[in-house]
């Protein structure tokens, strides 16, 4: 068995990447009792499952993909829950399984408003201090082979990637890439989404508090990517939009971010995803 990991930052994340694993034969693992003992440790035992004793509505666990029998391949996607626990996340759960069985790693983040250059680099030096640590401490598997830059993955053993969406090149989050997929897969509602976030912010002076985080960084791109997951699934968050919903199919094969996802995880995974 070759078992991955991918840390992201939010379900929503996990989603989109689950939907590019499964369009590729890997499925989700749906009972606790079929994960393989690899990923046992990252399953929470008790509640509350943060060292903190927080009583969090929601007890993060790692999706979990796999090949069909025989099992050649496990991914587990495990949610950090913010850009800022991304490092933190892949520290604790590499302090936890067994890097040596351990094919590769990956961090996929959101370059935001601070650029794809700045949140890899960051993510970069926060590897680094992980390595340093690991050393000092004599942990197997370490130092990691870092990559050299966004979208790439090294040759280590276990090889380590870092992908930051929109597209490895330009600002923006996944919701971007959403949009760019749902103008094609979901044209008669993403554009009047994005319209009617654009007519929102247009009629409110800039000073209305209210509306502080919609104009904040792509504040904009996540209301309406929002809005478009709320009508088709009214009630249900973003992530279960993407899973359960067409946002990726179909397309005219020109989105920003998709190609380079899949590129992407091809490298990581060591074979090649449909286009």
């Amino acid at each position: 068995m070759a078992y991955f990991l991918i840390v992201v930052e939010g379900p929503h994340d996990a989603a989109f990447i689950g939907r590019l694993l499964a369009e590729n034969g890997l499925t989700k693992v749906r009972l606790r009792n079929s994960v393989d003992d690899y990923w046992a440790p990252l399953i929470p035992t008790q509640f509350p499952a943060n060292p903190q004793g927080r009583l969090d509505h929601v007890v993060r666990f790692p999706d979990i993909y796999e090949t069909a029998d025989p099992h050649l391949t496990s991914v587990a996607i495990a949610v950090a829950g913010g850009d800022s626990r991304l490092i933190p996340e892949v520290q604790a759960s590499l302090e936890i399984l067994d890097v040596a069985l351990l094919g590769g790693v990956a961090l996929v983040s959101d370059a935001d408003d601070i650029g794809v250059d700045a949140r890899f680099q960051r993510l970069n030096d926060g590897l680094n201090r992980v390595n340093a640590e690991s050393v000092a401490d004599e942990l197997r598997g370490f130092p990691l082979i870092l990559p050299p830059a966004a979208g790439s993955v090294s040759a280590g053993a276990p090889r380590v990637g870092i992908h930051i969406f929109p597209d490895n090149k330009h600002e923006g989050t996944l919701e971007r890439v959403l949009l760019e997929c749902g103008k094609t897969s979901y044209a008669p509602y993403c554009d009047p989404a994005i319209e009617f976030v654009n007519t929102i912010d247009a009629s409110r002076p800039q000073n209305v508090a209210e509306l502080e985080n919609l104009r904040a960084g792509s504040g904009r791109d996540k209301a309406a990517a929002a809005t478009v997951g709320g009508i088709l699934f009214p009630g249900s968050s973003l992530a279960v939009s993407i899973e359960q919903g067409s946002w990726l199919n179909p397309l005219s094969g020109t989105e920003v971010g998709v190609a380079s996802a899949r590129s992407f995880l091809a490298q990581f995974l060591g074979t090649p995803l449909a286009e």
